[in-house]
């Protein structure tokens, strides 16, 4: 009886032995895994960062290039006007000169 529960108390302690083993093993893996996932954490909220601040100079550039087109079609505009003003110009003087060929074509 003395035999058996030694060897039954021999086999807890291997048990014991075997478990706190694992258990050591899992906590070792848990701690590894926890540090890779602070690591991803940290890239995660660097990639974030970058898309905010990749987002924020694309919202700049839409602005200046918005202000750009807008400064382009007051020009374009102004430049209208101006060539109307000088085809009026030149109709002006076709018909002066027109009058002044048959002026000529009387004397």
């Amino acid at each position: 009886m003395e035999l058996v529960a030694k060897t039954h108390k021999n086999i807890q302690n291997k048990n014991n032995e075997v478990a706190k083993l694992e258990l050591d093993t899992l906590s070792t893996k848990l701690e590894e895994l926890s540090k890779a996932n602070q690591a991803l954490v940290g890239r995660v909220t660097q990639l974030q960062n970058e898309n905010k601040r990749v987002h924020k100079e694309n919202d700049d550039l839409k602005d200046k290039n918005g202000q750009l087109f807008a400064g382009q079609s007051s020009e374009i505009e102004e430049l209208n006007k101006k060539l109307k003003s000088r085809d009026a110009d030149v109709k002006t003087l076709n018909k002066e000169l027109t009058q002044l060929q048959d002026n000529y074509d009387r004397v």
